[in-house]
């Protein structure tokens, strides 16, 4: 404010900074998650593995509740990424974030556990990548 600088770097855990970032998204990944992941990679600071997200950018407004409980929302705007991809209105038109490395989980496979293939990829590529090195003494 007025003109002051902030620095708002993370001092607490200095092992976290300067450190590829990896996302993981899917069919389920939407909205809000999905222009998150889409800001850090357009951006360059991060990669996005896993298969392609939901697909929804539109900012919706709930106009009128009623008193049985519904509600009229209105659509009344649009996201889109820095780079100008609109990722799609949830429903007819799902473009969706492509990920970087398309990683298909098991089917069934419980997320985060032993057997999330796209968590798995994901660790050893950041094992691979050395993103676990030494502590920072």
């Amino acid at each position: 404010p007025n003109g002051t600088s902030v620095d708002r770097s993370l001092k607490r855990f200095p092992d976290l900074v300067d450190k590829p970032v990896i996302i993981l998204t899917n069919g389920r990944s939407a909205s809000a998650s999905e222009i998150f992941a889409a800001a850090l990679r357009d951006n360059g600071a991060a990669t996005i593995k896993g298969t392609r997200s939901f697909g929804k950018g539109e900012i919706q407004t709930i106009d009128m509740a009623f008193p049985n409980g519904t509600a009229l929302k209105v659509t009344t705007g649009e996201y889109t990424t820095p780079a100008g991809r609109f990722l799609g209105d949830g429903a007819k038109k799902r473009y969706g974030i492509i990920p970087d490395q398309i990683i298909k989980n098991s089917s069934g496979a419980l997320r985060g556990s032993q057997y999330d293939s796209q968590l798995r990829q994901a660790l050893t590529s950041m094992e691979i990548n050395n993103f676990f090195g030494p502590p920072n003494r």
